[in-house]
Parts: structure tokens; sequence; C-alpha cells
């Protein structure tokens, strides 16, 4: 068993060989359609909701916080669901595999429902947390409460999706979600113009629509002729590992979405117009940060398979590709952002000062797009090789070593812009002790050892 130290960048060929650029392919593009799902339905309400007014845009962008706040804490079912189970399959254990996809499903199901009634009974004491205007409250109140029926089927969608990915079979998810797509458009529209219900139809809609995905999720990989055979005593003790190995990402993301809401506060505390901007602004990078995780998700599958038959050597050179992929996705995406400044800005609001902040503030977003790739990947690979301690520490460092820049921000009233600057030193701050893991041999002799 072969191994050398650190990132490799003289492999050749540049991009992968042949086997690995069609598996990334074959995985990275179901897994991006996949992966938007929530900003897409996110932008799809803020483009809706935008032209019921201002103070129903700044609603969405207080209460959306919320709800991107609790998937992006528990998205670590998807992506631990996704190792555990591609690692199984590298050690030829299918009937572990399967344990983890039936216990990964009821504990999505039973955080989901736990997080929502949690959430709920505290809903305005979070949305004046987070600073959200009393002009606002109100609307923000509807939309979230309406949204918190949704968030157990999110949850499951995304261990069903995680299950899909490892063992390989994502690609029949890809109907269901463009029809996800297409019908929460459909019925938003009706529900926000056609029954006049507002902004609160665009959340019923949305909800809606998740729950119709997270069934077809459900049935597609609940064909899987094995899972019939998985008894109750090892999917316990399956659910018990679940749970012990997402327990650090579970914190690694609570201290990264803490910085993300602390960004939403400083925008709040800037006024309506500038809370409303950061609604568009934050809903395209969330778009972007997952288009992106789709390539640190495909590496995952890889990586994962690789562990399970505890070749370092092709966990080195899949990183190192991996790392090239993704940082070439990161630029183009970059350079889209800043080319459609204006039509995205015009498809949020009609509001001219609000369409002036996004549109000065997405060359920012833009320019972080490149770093912001790389620290996806590195997360999502140091995520399959269950690093999650590691990640735990890293992550609750890079939101302390943000505080200052934050509060710098509010104390000389700094404009959007400076904010999202502020934001991009702390992409910084995650970006360096992950390069920095990577280049050394711990993560991958505990990974293959485990």
């Amino acid at each position: 068993m072969s191994r050398y130290k650190g990132l490799c960048f003289s492999h050749k060929p540049f991009f992968g060989d042949k086997s690995f650029r069609s598996e990334m392919l074959g995985l990275a593009l179901p897994a991006f359609i996949s992966l938007i799902a929530e900003p897409v339905f996110l932008i799809i309400d803020s483009a809706i909701v935008g032209h019921l007014g201002l103070l129903q845009l700044a609603a969405l962008g207080a209460a959306g916080s919320i709800i991107s706040l609790i998937t992006s804490t528990f998205i670590f079912l998807a992506y631990s669901t996704t190792s555990m189970v591609s690692t199984n399959l590298g050690r030829s254990d299918n009937a572990k595999a399967m344990e983890v996809v039936v216990s990964g499903t009821l504990l999505a199901l039973l955080i989901g429902i736990v997080t929502a009634i949690l959430v709920f009974a505290f809903r305005l004491n979070l949305l004046s947390l987070i600073g959200t205007p009393k002009s606002v409250i109100g609307f923000a109140n509807s939309y979230l409460s309406i949204s918190l029926i949704g968030v157990p089927a999110i949850l499951v969608s995304f261990s069903a999706l995680g299950s899909l990915r490892g063992l390989r079979k994502i690609g029949k998810t890809v109907r269901i979600q463009i029809l996800g797509y297409l019908l929460n458009a459909v019925l938003d529209l009706f529900l926000v113009y056609g029954m006049r219900l507002g902004i609160s139809g665009a959340a019923l809609g949305t909800s809606t629509v998740q729950y119709l995905v997270a069934i077809a999720y459900l049935l597609t990989l609940f064909n899987h002729n094995h899972i019939k055979s998985t008894t109750i005593k090892p999917l316990i003790k399956s659910l018990v590992q679940s749970m012990r190995q997402g327990s650090g990402l579970v914190i690694r993301t609570i201290s990264l979405r803490l910085a993300i809401l602390l960004t939403t506060w400083l925008a709040a505390t800037m006024g309506s117009k500038q809370l409303a901007a950061e609604q568009s602004l934050s809903t395209l990078w969330t778009f972007s940060a997952f288009a992106l995780d789709a390539i640190a998700l495909a590496l995952q599958v890889t990586i994962g398979h690789s562990i399970g038959e505890k070749d370092i050597q092709k966990i080195r050179t899949f990183t190192t590709w991996g790392l090239r992929w993704s940082f070439v996705a990161g630029i183009v995406i970059g350079v889209l952002l800043v080319i459609i400044e204006s039509p995205i800005s015009h498809a949020f609001t009609t509001s001219r000062s609000v369409q002036d902040q996004i549109v000065q503030t997405l060359i920012v977003l833009g320019l972080l797009q490149p770093l912001a790739s790389l620290v996806y990947l590195l997360d999502g690979v140091l995520i399959g090789a269950g690093d999650g301690d590691f990640l735990a520490v890293a992550g609750v460092g890079a939101s302390l070593a943000f505080l200052p820049f934050a509060i710098a921000v509010h104390t000389f009233h700094l404009d959007l812009r400076w904010l999202w600057i502020a934001y991009g030193c702390f992409m910084l701050f995650r970006f360096l002790p992950l390069i920095v893991r990577v280049q050394r041999d711990r993560w991958i002799t505990k990974a293959v050892n485990r």
C-alpha cells in the first residue's frame, strides 16, 4: 500500500484520467441538480415574494436565514450518509451499507420533527435575535411558521440523497427534482397571487413540494431490494454510529451558520433595504455554495470507496484532481455572477435602491467564489473521511476569527460590500486550517483504520 505525503500537483492528466472524469460527471451533475433544491426553492420564493413589496422580501430574508440555518446544520445527514454507505460498499459490506441507509432515514425524520417543534416554539425570539425590524416581523413570522412544516421532509430528502449518492444511484433523482422546481414555481404563483395568500402562500407551496419530493426520493431508495433484509439490532447500532459521527459536524455547522446569521443581523441593523438586498445576496451565495458542493459530494463517493479499499494513493490523487475541478468551477460561477448582476437584481425586486445594493455587492460575491470552491471541496473531503472532530474545532476557530471583522463593519457603519468583504475573510480563516490538514497524513490514516 503506497503512501506519499501532501497534495501532489504534478498528477497528470490535470483533471484526472478518463474513468475519474466519467465518474465525477456522472455523480456531480445529478448531485448539483439535487443539492440546489433548497436554494432554488428560496430563489423562486424570493422572485415571487419580492414583487409583493419591500417588506415582504425583507421578511423572507429574516425567515429564510433561520430555515437556511436549520438545513445547513443538518446537512451532515447527506454528507455522512454518503461517506458511510460508499465506504461500506468499498469494503464489500452491502448489509452494513443498507443499515446505514435505513438508520439515516429514521435519524433524519426524528431530527426534523424535533427541530421543527423547537424552532416553532421560539420563532419570535429567533426573529428578534437576528434583528428583524418590527415592520417586517409579522410577515417573517407567517413565512417561518408555515415553512417549518417542511423541515422533516427537507432532512429526510438529505439523508435519502446521501444514500443514493453512496449507492451510485443519484441519477434517478434528477427527474424528481426538476419536476419539483417546476411544481414549486406554479404552486407558489397560484397560492400567492391566484389565492391571494401573499407570503404565506409561498411558504405553503414550498412546504407541500418538499414533502412530495421526499416521498418520491424514498420510493426510489427503498426499491433497492437489499434494504428489506435489515434487522432491528444492527439498525440501532448503525443509528448510534450515525449520531456519533454527526455530532462533530453539528458543532462545526452551527458555528459556521452563526457567522452567516451574524451577517444577516448586521444587514438588518443597516435598514430594511439592506436586509432585503441581503436576502437576495445570501440566496445567491447559498445557491453557488450548493452548486460547488456537488463536486465535493461526487468526490466523497470516489474517496469513500478508496477508503474502504484502504488505497491511500488513490485518496491523495483523487483529492488533488478534485481541487482542480472545484477551483475552475468557482472561477466560472464567479464570472457568471458578475456578468448577470443586473438581470439578477431585477428578478428579485422592483425597488431601484435594493437593485443597486445587489449589483454593487455581487461583484464581491463573484470574486469570493474561487476561494469558496476550495473551502467546500476540502471540507467535503474531510467530512467523507470522518474527520468531524477536527472540522468542529476549525469551524469554531474560523467563526471566532470573523468576529473582529464583523464588529468593525458595525462600529464604522460600513455598507453591504464591506460586510461581504469581511465574510470573505471568514472564508479565508476556514481555508487555512483545511489545506494544512489535507497536506498531512493523519486524516487519511484515521479514515482507513476506522
